[in-house]
């Protein structure tokens, strides 16, 4: 699984609600780092990072609350849990563009 590919990304969700048809917690915890002077970071780095880190927790989340509401009994909550890191209330040198996700 690409996780930075939309389409797959869809794909393994619907694959899942199908075969599992009941999901009351959906976890969404994906990411990657780079360490380096942020002037020095290259562009293609940093967009993969937000690819990663941002855009895909977006993907799942919009997939995961589609489906919370397409297929919520009554009466049944649905939760989804966005990991989140330390460091976007922390300064920690070399890694400013990961602080960015």
């Amino acid at each position: 699984l690409d996780v930075t590919n939309e389409a797959q990304v869809k794909s393994v969700v619907a694959q899942a609600m199908n075969v599992l048809r009941h999901v009351d917690v959906i976890s969404n915890n994906v990411g990657q780092a780079a360490f380096r002077e942020l002037e020095g970071m290259p562009l293609d780095c940093v967009r993969a990072l937000m690819d990663t880190n941002f855009w895909v927790a977006v993907i799942v989340s919009f997939e995961a609350v589609r489906f919370f509401r397409e297929k919520k009994p009554k009466g049944c909550g649905r939760m989804l849990i966005r990991l989140l890191s330390l460091a976007a209330t922390t300064v920690i040198p070399l890694v400013g563009c990961y602080n960015t996700t």
